[in-house]
């Protein structure tokens, strides 16, 4: 078991995708598909990420927009579901690594 603060980690896994290209992770009866799209070099856009949720399907689609030369990382935790005053929840990173492709980390976490 691993535990970081009052959360316990479920799940960790990391995977080198190409940009633009959707990253689907399954845990248990929840999907979070995950798109990254990478901002033009002259955008003074910062990098950012939305959730949308599509509950009748138990899935989240995060859109994550980051610059070719930064890592980008979720600020705080995802909670994906709660039950019985226990949170599910995620959280990830994305690291570009050059030409198409990009490293995808992420974790996954339920409170005690």
């Amino acid at each position: 078991m691993i535990k970081t603060g009052n959360v316990e980690v479920l799940d960790s896994g990391n995977i080198i995708a190409t940009i633009g290209k959707e990253i689907e992770i399954q845990f248990q009866n929840v999907k979070i598909i995950v798109f990254v799209k990478i901002l033009p070099a002259n955008s003074r856009e910062q990098g950012a990420y939305d959730i949308t949720p599509h509950v009748a399907e138990h899935t989240l689609e995060i859109n994550i927009k980051i610059h070719s030369d930064t890592k980008y990382a979720a600020s705080q935790m995802i909670v994906v579901a709660s039950k019985d005053s226990q949170e599910l929840q995620f959280r990830f990173c994305v690291l570009p690594i050059g030409g198409e492709d990009c490293l995808f980390y992420y974790t996954w976490y339920i409170s005690k």
